[in-house]
């Protein structure tokens, strides 16, 4: 179960600003060009007014496409769609249903309570395991929402919990000064929610045994994150190993430490996506390869 949502980015205001200046730059254009084909034939203005409009269908078709394009966003941004996977391993593992949610960015696509109904449809798949990688909130988001959120999240029933790994946007630096990076992780954990920064959490229960390990990394952005060889060399290579990434920049390292799952998100399936087209922009270091989706590498 994937949120992938069209949030605020520059890139795509620039891409908008780009097509408003295309439709601008035609009408300013066939403006003078009118300007001096009444010159050269020694009408007035008054005689252009006259005559019957022409139909600009350039222009039009551009106006019509930035609606659409924009519409797109706004739509995709503010709608849940459920992506399902089925993994199989050679590991003795146990069936285990997992539910990811990632970049949520509260406030900028959906509010407090419109993730709490989100929940409601996530606790009726009966996950195992629900896992958060990342960008919970925005740098706008405000404490109402960020609370309402963290609640939601306390009220689902699992057999293992709930995990969160940071994001670049869950650093504490929010704009909207409503709350603080220590208020964000209060209401996480007094919601039940487990916080995993750099450390491996093993789930076991008595009729199975062992089930796999969920790693959670520091985002890219600290500095004092740990290789993912140290948060795996003293793991049992036999348990599958699921890593809670938020930023998908550290694939080969990953690879080399022989996890199974990776799950990222940060890349809104393309930070500029084209319909039929795809991802022209990705902030990656991968660039448009892992943008979206399911990757299997390495058997």
């Amino acid at each position: 179960f994937y949120m992938e949502f069209y949030v605020n980015h520059p890139v795509l205001f620039v891409l908008a600003g780009l097509l408003v200046a295309v439709v601008l730059g035609q009408s300013v254009y066939f403006l003078v060009k009118s300007v001096k084909r009444a010159k050269k034939i020694g009408m007035d203005m008054t005689k252009i007014k006259k005559k019957k409009p022409r139909r600009y269908y350039a222009g039009i078709t551009a106006i019509l496409l930035t609606v659409v394009y924009l519409d797109a966003g706004w739509f995709f941004a503010h709608h849940v769609f459920v992506t399902e996977y089925d993994l199989t391993t050679e590991k003795d593992t146990p069936p285990l249903t997992i539910v990811q949610i990632t970049d949520a960015h509260l406030g900028v696509t959906l509010n407090g309570e419109d993730f709490a109904r989100e929940m409601e449809k996530v606790q009726a798949q009966n996950p195992d395991v629900v896992v958060i990688t990342g960008d919970f909130v925005d740098d706008d988001s405000s404490k109402e929402d960020m609370l309402a959120a963290c609640e939601a999240l306390g009220k689902l029933k699992t057999p293992y919990g709930v995990f969160f790994a940071y994001g670049n946007h869950d650093d504490g630096s929010f704009r909207s000064g409503t709350f603080t990076g220590e208020d964000l992780r209060k209401a996480l954990t007094d919601n039940g929610v487990k916080i995993l920064e750099d450390e491996a959490v093993l789930l076991a229960n008595s009729t199975q045994g062992n089930v796999c390990y969920i790693v959670g990394r520091k985002d890219a952005s600290a500095r004092d994150r740990l290789p993912i060889e140290e948060l795996t060399g003293d793991l049992d290579p036999e348990v599958y190993t699921v890593v809670l990434d938020h930023q998908p920049t550290d694939f080969d390292a990953e690879a080399q430490a022989k996890v199974d799952l990776v799950l990222c998100g940060h890349t809104h399936g393309g930070q500029v996506r084209i319909p039929i087209i795809g991802s022209i922009f990705t902030a990656s270091n991968y660039g448009n390869k892992y943008a979206i989706g399911f990757v299997e590498e390495n058997d």
